[in-house]
C-alpha cells in the first residue's frame, strides 16, 4: 500500500526506492564515468557559404516559378513577424 498522508501519495520518494530507479541510476553512473571529454571535430563536405548560395538560388528559382506562393509566404512571414515586433 502506498504511503498516504496529508499531501497524498509521495511519488518521488516511492520512485527513488523502486528497483527500476536504482537500475537507471546505476546505468547513468556507469555511462557518465565511461564518457570521455574529447569531442571530435566535425567537418562538412561543403562550406557554409556554398550551402547558403545553393539554398538561396533554389529559393529564388521556386519564387520565380510560383509567384503566388512567393507572395503568400511573404505575407505570412510579415503577418507572423508583426505581432512579435509589437510585443517587444
Amino acid at each position: 500500500m502506498p504511503p498516504e498522508g496529508e499531501g497524498g501519495f509521495d511519488f518521488p520518494a516511492a520512485w527513488a526506492k523502486s528497483p527500476l530507479a536504482l537500475e537507471e541510476t546505476r546505468l547513468v553512473s556507469e555511462a557518465v564515468q565511461g564518457a570521455s571529454e574529447d569531442v571530435p571535430a566535425v567537418s562538412f563536405g561543403t562550406s557554409s557559404w556554398h550551402q547558403f548560395t545553393v539554398l538561396l538560388q533554389r529559393n529564388l528559382t521556386v519564387a520565380r516559378r510560383d509567384v503566388t506562393l512567393y507572395w503568400l509566404q511573404l505575407g505570412l512571414h510579415s503577418g507572423y513577424g508583426t505581432p512579435y515586433q509589437a510585443a517587444k
